[in-house]
């Protein structure tokens, strides 16, 4: 696995998580991030807890040989707030070179649980030469630079951007909302039935843009499954998110209620 997809599923998704992962257990994943069994695993998740800190949990990510090609900081998630990143998380080459170092600050804000940029960030190319060197406040930029490979000064390019909803009004989060409740249709036969719930929708911002992989994470009911996915099917073409200046896929898990008035 890349560090590209390991940052924009990991950062930039929203795992479903309602528990601390078992401390000491092996959690096996294949090529494309799906879980699975050892057999067909190419790498592996394994939690370990940090002395004396009983508010973090550290995460590695090991190829199935055991060669480290990541360490990451954690906050446990605690009631309907997900493990977030909070401290530092180191990123290898597959040759065992450091190929990012970067902490990152948990913050609550109106329920919106993030992660900020917070502090030193260091990259390497997989020739050992320091590509950048970023100091981070709270998620803004202080101060950065930016090497070739040849360890020669360069232009400076952003580290990452997210994928976003296109949006019109300038409030990409309302106009999202906006779009899916346009869009979504609760069931008649739901309605009568009485079913409620809250959905989960996951899907691919494709490096073009494109929506793809459009599936349901975490299942209330058929009848909502099945709307809720019809209501983010359609959506159009995303700005795509920036990885080291380049456009890279990046994963979304979003929720979607229905509820009787």
């Amino acid at each position: 696995m890349t560090l590209r997809k390991l940052l924009f599923l990991l950062v930039f998704g929203y795992p479903l998580f309602s528990q601390s992962q078992e401390i000491g257990r092996r959690y096996y994943f294949d090529k494309d991030n799906d879980s699975c069994t050892l057999e067909k695993a190419k790498y592996y998740h394994e939690y370990a807890s940090i002395p004396e800190d009983s508010v973090h949990f550290i995460r590695w990510k090991k190829r199935v040989d055991g060669v480290i090609e990541a360490k990451e900081e954690f906050r446990r998630p605690m009631g309907n707030v997900p493990m977030k990143f909070d401290g530092v998380q180191e990123y290898y080459w597959e040759s065992g070179l450091l190929e990012l170092r970067t902490s990152r600050k948990y913050r609550a804000d109106q329920r919106q649980f993030e992660s900020d940029l917070h502090g030193l960030t260091q990259a390497y190319f997989e020739n050992g030469v320091q590509r950048r060197n970023d100091f981070y406040q709270n998620g803004l930029l202080v101060e950065g630079h930016c090497w070739t490979s040849k360890g020669l000064d360069t232009a400076y390019y952003i580290l990452e951007k997210k994928a976003h909803f296109p949006s019109v009004t300038g409030d990409i989060d309302r106009d999202f909302q906006r779009f899916i409740a346009e869009n979504v249709a609760y069931p008649k036969k739901a309605k009568r039935m009485g079913v409620t719930g809250k959905v989960y929708i996951s899907f691919i911002v494709e490096k073009d843009g494109r929506i793809e992989d459009v599936k349901v994470a975490k299942s209330a009911h058929k009848l909502l499954d099945e709307a809720a996915l019809e209501a983010v099917r359609p959506m159009p073409h995303w700005e795509p998110a920036i990885w080291n200046g380049k456009p890279v896929r990046m994963s979304f898990t979003v929720p979607i209620s229905f509820k009787l008035q």
